[in-house]
């Protein structure tokens, strides 16, 4: 075991100051300094010379010399290597004050697709830096992304840890490292299927982490999880990515794009950084899908439907509805004598003074009998009327 409250070498006292442990673990110990030559801070890393991992002090060097070829503001920048008086190597390298893009995720859930997509394009930029200059990753994955000060104000990442980067022009260099034949780099979760059978690699190998990493970002999960390592190797190699379940928009661009990095066949995947990062800002400008109309309530709108159905036939019929005749009221007949108005007067209204034997008329003539009609008079005495044959004809048929 290693005291991880030991108090920094002095070595690193005479050219840095304020020095305060930031983090500490079984390969070595983080310093947080003040350079008081380039006055600014750093982080320093320092490595157990007895580290139980033999290759600890090489993959320590490499990452010196992969990231002291980078200079890129997406780039962790790297100021000086050296070995301390006890032979312990030393990173010093810029300092970074924020959290790793995993702790973010774990704060946050999935994130926004505009958010994904900064994220993204910023490691795009970074990665084709390197890429460019001969630097693969090979472990990329969201504790090695730092997202620099208070994301919900700017994204700005910051990529770390090259310690297992390849530097294509040589399998061994002078130092003496060598990625060994049959054996895996890189972190399970995040490794492309290339790493896992142990061959060569290139851009693509990181393009398919960062595919990963995308995923993460927008469903929450890793797109390829078993129950032990071998059936999360496994599933890099032969299991499909499970399904994005947005297929429209922005997000739905965007989880086609994922799909494709995550391609088994480094063919199928995008040849460069620089492609996947245009086919980034292409998801960017996507329309959102319309919005879908708000369906009302059927029950409401057929009953107004059979109302207006109803009132339009009403309508309709009032229109073309044909008058029926007015029948022509006939005027109040007045007969010619007093004695006889009341022959004129409703059906209902019996004639009663036909009806009285004391009160007989003693003029009724032709023309007064043409006014006696239906079932007016009951009963008529015509002792001293003045009638012919021919006014008799009008009380034919008369119940008299």
């Amino acid at each position: 075991m290693h005291e991880t409250n030991e108090l920094p070498p002095a070595k690193l006292r005479e050219r840095y100051s304020r020095l305060d442990r930031i983090s500490a673990g079984g390969m070595g110990v983080v310093f947080k300094g003040e350079d008081e030559i380039l006055k600014k801070t750093v982080a320093i890393k320092t490595l157990f010379m007895n580290s139980s991992d033999p290759d600890a002090v090489i993959r320590f060097q490499q990452e010196a010399r992969a990231v002291s070829r980078l200079s890129h503001p997406n780039i962790i920048g790297i100021m000086d290597f050296g070995l301390l008086d006890d032979s312990q190597p030393y990173l010093v390298m810029d300092f970074v004050e924020g959290m790793s893009l995993g702790s973010f995720m774990e704060k946050s859930g999935p994130l926004d697709p505009d958010i994904v997509i900064e994220i993204l394009c910023q490691v795009c930029d970074g990665m084709n830096h390197a890429h460019e200059r001969g630097v693969i990753h090979r472990d990329l994955k969201p504790s090695n992304l730092m997202l620099e000060g208070d994301p919900a104000e700017q994204i700005q990442i910051r990529i770390l840890d090259f310690g297992v980067a390849k530097l294509e022009e040589s399998q061994t260099d002078e130092t003496g490292f060598q990625t060994r034949a049959g054996t895996m780099v890189g972190s399970p979760y995040y490794m492309s299927p290339e790493q896992i059978r142990a061959e060569a690699v290139d851009a693509r190998s990181d393009i398919y982490s960062l595919g990963c990493i995308a995923y993460q970002m927008v469903s929450g999960t890793l797109p390829f999880e078993g129950e032990t390592y071998v059936q999360t190797v496994t599933a890099h190699l032969e299991t499909p990515p499970k399904l994005l379940t947005v297929r429209e928009g922005k997000a739905g661009a965007l989880n086609v794009l994922i799909l494709k990095c995550l391609a088994k066949d480094p063919d199928q995947r995008f040849a460069s950084m620089s492609e996947l990062k245009e086919a980034l800002l292409a998801c960017r400008n996507v329309e959102p899908p319309p919005a879908p109309v708000k369906r009302k309530n059927a029950v409401p709108l057929l009953v107004f439907s059979l109302l207006i159905l109803a009132i339009g036939v009403l309508a309709f019929f009032q229109i073309n509805k044909k008058e029926e005749p007015i029948l022509p009221i006939k005027p109040i007949v007045k007969a010619k004598k007093p004695e006889l108005e009341k022959f004129t007067v409703q059906r209902e209204e019996r004639l009663e003074f036909w009806e009285a034997v004391n009160d007989p008329f003693n003029s009724v003539n032709d023309e007064d009998l043409k006014l006696i009609k239906g079932d007016l008079v009951a009963a008529a005495d015509l002792t001293n009327a003045d009638i012919t044959s021919a006014g008799l004809e009008n009380l034919v048929g008369l119940n008299l």
